[in-house]
């Protein structure tokens, strides 16, 4: 069989599976995706990008089984949760890869190639009912509303429920691009700018804090084991003075944004009481400028 009838036969393959042919280049971490209709996409840094989770394109659950894929380590994943569109939303869908590493004179893994193709949800899922979606947002890389409250619920039931915490809540009013762009611009503009003060409030706050996107412009941080109330109005003030540095570069303006916060367990007792009281301070503080 000649090199062109192999050509024939796989395209044909990828087509029958609607599968994406990916080469990627372990050292200078550059990831090439080819689709059946034989469009290619190269997409550098890909690792880096995958495990900052700005973009997500594949469940947590199964993050550890496609980097060993991706580096060699497996030649098959078995069925695992992967979100490939060309814009991930965090919606998965169920795939296999196959995959062949290639080593250099020392035997050291340089490159694997391989196939990644659509399955049937494994026979003990049935994906009508179970709905398998990532705790993060794939905008902001933060947790989403329940990848928080699972977190928040948890902890609380469990040794958290000793110690003081906090919630804070910040709602944008809005996060407007420039009018003059075009709507795919504006797109990726609030796209950016929801990203950037994403990764702006994360740095903020201590590693073993709660940070989430809860859509519609609200952004929530959960504070464990604080000393006091007074520790919370000091965080306050230092995410005014990051949202106001930061403004120039999203473009936001710099009085666009209401602040709450609340008090575990003077405030409530649980996930949802807390969410209540930092909205009900949000609002009365939107009710106090309007009657200004």
């Amino acid at each position: 069989m000649t090199n062109d009838e192999c050509s024939i036969l796989l395209e044909l393959l990828t087509k029958r599976l609607a599968a994406l042919i990916y080469d990627y280049d372990i050292v200078n971490d550059i990831m090439m995706l080819t689709d059946n209709d034989g469009n290619e996409r190269t997409i550098e840094d890909y690792r880096k990008k995958m495990c900052r989770v700005q973009k997500i394109v594949v469940h947590p659950d199964f993050l550890a089984v496609l980097l060993s894929i991706y580096a060699g380590h497996s030649t098959e994943s078995g069925p695992i949760l992967l979100d490939i569109s060309h814009r991930p939303s965090g919606k998965f869908s169920w795939y296999e890869i196959a995959s062949k590493p290639f080593f250099d004179d020392n035997k050291h893994i340089m490159r694997t190639i391989g196939v990644i193709w659509k399955v049937n949800p494994p026979y003990n899922m049935i994906e009508e009912h179970i709905h398998f979606r990532s705790d993060q947002d794939p905008i902001t890389g933060l947790l989403n509303v329940q990848g928080m409250k699972k977190a928040v619920d948890n902890y609380l039931s469990k040794s958290g429920r000793h110690f003081i915490h906090a919630v804070i809540m910040i709602q944008f009013c809005c996060i407007p691009p420039s009018d003059n762009s075009e709507d795919e611009r504006k797109h990726v503009l609030s796209e950016y700018a929801l990203n950037s003060f994403g990764q702006k409030i994360k740095s903020a706050f201590r590693s073993e804090d709660l940070q989430a996107y809860a859509g519609n412009k609200i952004f929530l941080i959960f504070m464990k084991n604080i000393k006091n109330d007074i520790m919370v109005k000091n965080k306050i003030n230092d995410i005014e003075k990051i949202l106001k540095l930061s403004n120039k570069s999203v473009c936001i303006p710099e009085a666009d944004y209401y602040l709450g916060e609340a008090v575990y367990p003077t405030d409530g007792s649980c996930y949802e009481d807390l969410i209540k009281m930092a909205a009900e301070k949000i609002k009365k503080s939107k009710k106090n400028d309007s009657d200004e």
